[in-house]
């Protein structure tokens, strides 16, 4: 039987290191009996979505519970196999329901401050003297086809998983999937990539209808040797080649010694910000032994 290894590093960004902004990424990893989950977010991050980082955090935490939860009933992996296109939409219905109820518990536990207050009014044209007050009735708006609410909150997601009989993985936004076969080749599967980014844009976790439009699905029954995700702040530094090197070269450093790869990924990605996208960096994988 196969056994997993995974590994995830996050670091802010060169940019907000100077303007003194915050992280917005996130990122995290399981290793099961018979499965292993990545996954990776970036809050949107601009003053609008001010508590992405959060948002960050929870999406990735709702994803690694939620596969934890749907992989522990062994019949959800035959009904996997047998229509994993309506099981992974129902999967991110998990997510994402997940997500929303950890979103409203932080905003519930973490009042709005009165600057964050001000950010809403002139976000979002709440005109109300005491926001906190109507956090209830304000979750229940929408503002551009999405949940006014989240929106503060809102983030990407993806999420990649490995078990003994199959692999599969979701994306919501501009986060990217790299599959490595077993004759490690580097692949990104164009079932994940979202035809709806363009100028800067992205989808979010704080879409309206997100399952059906923002999530992205794909799934395999040859098992990769590994998945690595990344948020595009590491993409955006590489040409493909030059991406599929690092992942390559990060894949042969995991496999000969964790440890020493762990430390080498947490010394490159500060780097690879500032010569490259300035922005903050996630990379996360699981990987097949």
């Amino acid at each position: 039987m196969p056994t997993y290894q995974g590994f995830n590093s996050t670091c802010i960004g060169y940019s907000h290191i100077k303007d003194g902004s915050q992280c917005q990424d996130y990122s995290g990893f399981f290793c099961g009996e018979g499965f292993s989950v990545a996954s990776a977010a970036d809050g949107h991050g601009s003053e609008k979505y001010f508590r992405s980082g959060e948002g960050a955090r929870i999406a990735v935490e709702a994803a690694i519970d939620s596969v934890k939860g749907f992989l522990s009933e062994k019949e959800n992996a035959n009904l996997l196999i047998e229509n994993h296109s309506q099981i992974l939409e129902q999967l991110a219905g998990t997510i994402t329901t997940r997500w929303v109820t950890g979103v409203e518990k932080h905003c519930h536990d973490n009042p709005f401050s009165e600057s964050e207050s001000d950010l809403i009014r002139k976000f979002y044209n709440i005109d109300l003297e005491n926001i906190n007050e109507h956090v209830e009735d304000y979750s229940k708006l929408t503002f551009d086809n999405e949940r006014a609410i989240t929106r503060i909150y809102g983030t990407t997601l993806v999420v990649g998983v490995i078990t003994d009989s199959f692999a599969f993985a979701l994306n919501n936004g501009d986060g990217v999937v790299v599959v490595i076969d077993n004759e490690k080749k580097c692949s990104i599967p164009p079932e994940t990539v979202n035809d709806q980014l363009f100028a800067g844009l992205t989808t979010s976790m704080s879409d309206i209808d997100v399952v059906k439009k923002s999530f992205k699905y794909y799934f395999t029954a040859d098992v990769p040797r590994a998945i690595f995700l990344a948020t595009d702040g590491v993409r955006d530094s590489y040409k493909l080649n030059g991406f599929f090197t690092l992942i390559s070269e990060l894949l042969a450093l995991f496999e000969e010694n964790v440890e020493t790869a762990q430390k080498k990924l947490e010394e490159w990605l500060p780097k690879i910000s500032e010569k490259g996208s300035e922005d903050d960096m996630s990379l996360a994988g699981i990987i097949k032994k």
